[in-house]
């Protein structure tokens, strides 16, 4: 199969992101784009603002690229050769709809069905004008400045936890556990913007030890993480799927990963 340059196809990723974050952030400016419209290819409830993203976002990867596959919450699998575009078009949409300034649009380019088959990814905060980037072996970067997570032993490191219904009790026991061990704890409801802020010690760790996240929700943003240094655990979805699954601990260093899965231990 004939592969474009990593070079180009991030920055056509990062071009496609910025326009479909454009398209939200002009859905909201005039009050429009929260009402449900559908059901998306997920299965999840579809907002306005997610379809309008998603139309705006394969439309210049369109432009760009021609042919490709594609993997996303709202239009689902659709194959056509490679590259494979694994496509999340708003991370966080119920944030968004409620002027929350933490969603983002991420995007991820693939040549083969798994997480270390992809080779650039995308992850843009509209709200913030915030673009983080990644291309295989060749780092990770927020904006032009290039990032390296800091292993630093912080004495209240801060750790934010996804908290899914489907997990039931399990978050709260586990936010209980990490409070009382000098954690400072945060529910921000984006994944891909939590988990690069890992990549750029905002955070010190992101946990979702449950298998509720799906591919199109971290594949671009697990790159990022990678290349900036951090620390994941992950188990391996098929970057085609759209079926939940995914369980995922990503951190600054090694010794904090460990003392976050010591704790998961005792709330399983």
């Amino acid at each position: 199969m004939m592969r474009l340059n990593p070079q180009r196809l991030c920055e056509i990723l990062a071009i496609a992101a910025e326009r479909a974050g454009r398209r939200v952030r002009e859905l909201l400016s005039r009050g429009a784009g929260r009402e449900e419209v559908g059901v998306g290819a997920a299965g999840d409830r579809t907002l306005r603002l997610d379809m309008e993203a998603e139309m705006e976002l394969l439309r210049v990867l369109k432009s760009e690229l021609g042919a490709f596959s594609v993997a996303s919450e709202e239009l689902g699998l659709v194959r056509d050769g490679y590259p494979l575009i694994v496509v999340d078009p708003v991370d966080g949409s119920y944030n968004a709809a409620r002027r929350l300034p933490f969603y983002a649009v991420s995007v991820a380019a693939a040549y083969g069905e798994h997480l270390e088959d992809v080779v650039a990814g995308v992850v843009y905060a509209p709200a913030l004008d915030e673009m983080y980037t990644a291309i295989k072996g060749e780092g990770a970067y927020l904006n032009d400045s290039k990032l390296y997570v800091r292993a630093e032993e912080r004495e209240e490191p801060v750790i934010s936890v996804a908290s899914p219904r489907l997990a039931g009790e399990k978050p709260g026991r586990l936010i209980m556990q990490l409070l009382n061990a000098g954690f400072k704890v945060r529910v921000l409801g984006s994944a891909s913007l939590e988990v690069c802020f890992v990549a750029s010690n905002r955070l010190d760790a992101y946990v979702a030890p449950w298998p509720v996240l799906r591919a199109f929700d971290i594949a671009a943003a697990l790159l990022i993480a990678h290349e900036a240094g951090a620390t994941v655990r992950a188990s391996k979805p098929i970057l085609g799927s759209l079926e939940a699954g995914v369980s995922l601990l990503v951190s600054a260093g090694p010794r904090l990963l460990e003392k976050v899965e010591a704790l998961m231990r005792h709330t399983r």
